[in-house]
């Protein structure tokens, strides 16, 4: 038995209405450059540049977002962007640009 996604004589004449689809195609493509000035381009880290680590503590340890985020500023890295993670209370996702001193944590 085999699996039929169109069924043997099924006419969609596609060709036909290409000024339609192109019509379609265009005014996406247009609508997607307005969007550009009204949100902005957003890049992520990987265009961007910088630091991505999850960091994860010994079950039991309290730790806070702002604690976390004090601890990441007197090792010399400029705001970092610290989000709870995962369902755990000790694991965070912790962001942050481009060091001008690579060995400021080191």
């Amino acid at each position: 038995m085999s699996i039929q996604l169109v069924t043997p004589g099924t006419h969609i004449d596609l060709i036909g209405r290409w000024r339609l689809w192109v019509t379609v195609s265009l005014g996406l493509i247009l609508l997607s450059l307005a969007a550009i000035p009204l949100r902005g381009i957003r890049l992520g880290i990987d265009f961007a540049g910088g630091t991505e680590m999850l960091v994860r503590f010994a079950p039991g340890v309290a730790v806070e977002e702002g604690a976390l985020r004090t601890v990441l500023n007197s090792c010399g890295i400029p705001e970092p962007n610290v989000i709870r993670y995962g369902e755990a209370e000790a694991e965070f996702l912790v962001r942050f640009g481009a060091l001008s001193n690579p060995n400021a944590v080191a």
